[in-house]
Protein backbone atom coordinates (compact mmCIF):
# COMPACT_ATOMS: atom_id res chain seq x y z
CA UNK A 1 0.00 0.00 0.00
CA UNK A 2 3.38 2.11 0.93
CA UNK A 3 4.56 1.78 -2.30
CA UNK A 4 1.21 2.28 -4.17
CA UNK A 5 1.11 5.59 -2.33
CA UNK A 6 4.30 7.09 -2.98
CA UNK A 7 3.77 6.74 -6.79
CA UNK A 8 0.87 7.95 -7.09
CA UNK A 9 2.36 10.95 -4.71
CA UNK A 10 5.43 11.14 -7.28
CA UNK A 11 3.08 11.08 -10.02
CA UNK A 12 1.00 14.29 -8.61
CA UNK A 13 4.42 16.36 -8.18
CA UNK A 14 5.49 15.62 -11.68
CA UNK A 15 1.94 16.88 -13.12
CA UNK A 16 1.60 19.90 -11.01
CA UNK A 17 5.46 20.64 -11.68
CA UNK A 18 4.64 21.16 -15.03
CA UNK A 19 3.35 25.04 -16.00
CA UNK A 20 -0.43 24.59 -17.04
CA UNK A 21 -3.77 25.90 -16.60
CA UNK A 22 -4.88 25.21 -12.98
CA UNK A 23 -8.56 24.58 -13.30
CA UNK A 24 -11.19 24.98 -9.81
CA UNK A 25 -11.51 21.68 -8.17
CA UNK A 26 -8.33 19.87 -9.52
CA UNK A 27 -6.05 19.96 -6.36
CA UNK A 28 -9.43 18.49 -3.73
CA UNK A 29 -10.18 15.91 -6.61
CA UNK A 30 -6.70 14.82 -6.48
CA UNK A 31 -6.63 15.12 -3.17
CA UNK A 32 -9.64 13.18 -2.83
CA UNK A 33 -8.62 10.40 -5.06
CA UNK A 34 -5.40 9.88 -3.48
CA UNK A 35 -6.98 9.27 -0.18
CA UNK A 36 -9.28 6.99 -1.73
CA UNK A 37 -6.30 4.49 -3.25
CA UNK A 38 -4.67 4.84 0.68
CA UNK A 39 -7.94 4.03 1.72
CA UNK A 40 -8.64 1.00 -0.18
CA UNK A 41 -5.34 -0.04 -0.39
CA UNK A 42 -5.38 -0.19 3.39
CA UNK A 43 -8.39 -2.19 3.52
CA UNK A 44 -7.28 -4.67 1.02
CA UNK A 45 -4.07 -5.46 3.08
CA UNK A 46 -6.37 -5.78 6.09
CA UNK A 47 -8.53 -8.36 4.11
CA UNK A 48 -5.59 -10.16 2.93
CA UNK A 49 -3.88 -9.92 6.02
CA UNK A 50 -7.22 -11.57 7.95
CA UNK A 51 -7.44 -14.47 5.43
CA UNK A 52 -4.13 -15.56 5.12
CA UNK A 53 -3.96 -16.02 8.91
CA UNK A 54 -7.33 -17.62 9.30
CA UNK A 55 -7.73 -21.35 8.70
CA UNK A 56 -10.58 -21.84 6.21
CA UNK A 57 -11.44 -25.39 5.08
CA UNK A 58 -14.20 -24.56 3.42
CA UNK A 59 -13.65 -23.61 0.10
CA UNK A 60 -16.44 -21.93 -0.80
CA UNK A 61 -15.78 -19.31 1.34
CA UNK A 62 -12.78 -18.49 -0.65
CA UNK A 63 -14.61 -19.10 -4.13
CA UNK A 64 -16.74 -16.50 -2.61
CA UNK A 65 -14.19 -14.17 -2.14
CA UNK A 66 -12.45 -14.68 -4.89
CA UNK A 67 -15.48 -13.82 -7.09
CA UNK A 68 -15.91 -10.56 -5.16
CA UNK A 69 -12.12 -9.74 -5.75
CA UNK A 70 -12.67 -10.23 -9.45
CA UNK A 71 -16.27 -8.54 -9.74
CA UNK A 72 -13.78 -5.23 -7.79
CA UNK A 73 -11.45 -5.38 -10.15
CA UNK A 74 -13.68 -5.48 -13.27
CA UNK A 75 -15.58 -2.58 -11.65
CA UNK A 76 -12.96 -0.78 -10.60
CA UNK A 77 -11.21 -1.06 -14.10
CA UNK A 78 -14.55 -0.56 -16.13
CA UNK A 79 -14.52 3.05 -13.96
CA UNK A 80 -10.64 3.96 -14.52
CA UNK A 81 -11.53 3.21 -18.67
CA UNK A 82 -14.64 5.42 -18.68
CA UNK A 83 -12.86 8.25 -16.90
CA UNK A 84 -9.58 8.12 -19.23
CA UNK A 85 -11.90 7.92 -22.36
CA UNK A 86 -13.78 11.25 -21.14
CA UNK A 87 -10.16 12.88 -20.53
CA UNK A 88 -9.35 11.67 -23.67
CA UNK A 89 -12.19 13.05 -25.61
CA UNK A 90 -12.20 16.54 -24.54
CA UNK A 91 -8.33 16.81 -25.84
Amino acid sequence: MLLLLAGELAFASLELAVPAVREDGVVSGRLTALTAVAAGGAVAAAATAFVAGRHLDASLALEALGLAAAIALIAIVARLARGLGRRGSAA
